[in-house]
């Protein structure tokens, strides 16, 4: 098992290539997922603006109701990308387990 754990370690980092940012050394991998939860945050954050926008012309008065759900865009957009990543993975193991 440790040996495992040790040869896929050893080929996410032949597969990583590093990155020079601000004085700190970044693999692609990391700078990829900086990326795609930074664009999750600002889409977040527009479709929360939208959404505030379109309640208050709705309701008629301002307040905040389903819409601050948008803020949690990276949270939920995480939970399922792991949910997804964790049944592909059990299901190519052989699926069920006993």
């Amino acid at each position: 098992m440790q040996r495992a754990i040790q040869n896929t370690q050893a080929a996410t980092r032949r597969r990583s290539r590093h990155l020079r940012v601000a004085g700190s050394t970044l693999t692609a991998n990391v700078a990829f997922a900086v990326l795609k939860y930074a664009a999750l945050t600002a889409a977040g954050v527009l479709l929360f603006r939208w959404g505030q926008g379109y309640a208050l012309a709705e309701r008629g008065y301002e307040a905040i109701g389903g819409e601050a759900l948008l803020l949690g865009l990276p949270l939920f957009w995480y939970l399922t990308e792991t949910t997804i990543r964790d049944t592909v993975r059990d299901f190519r193991k052989g699926g069920r387990h006993k």
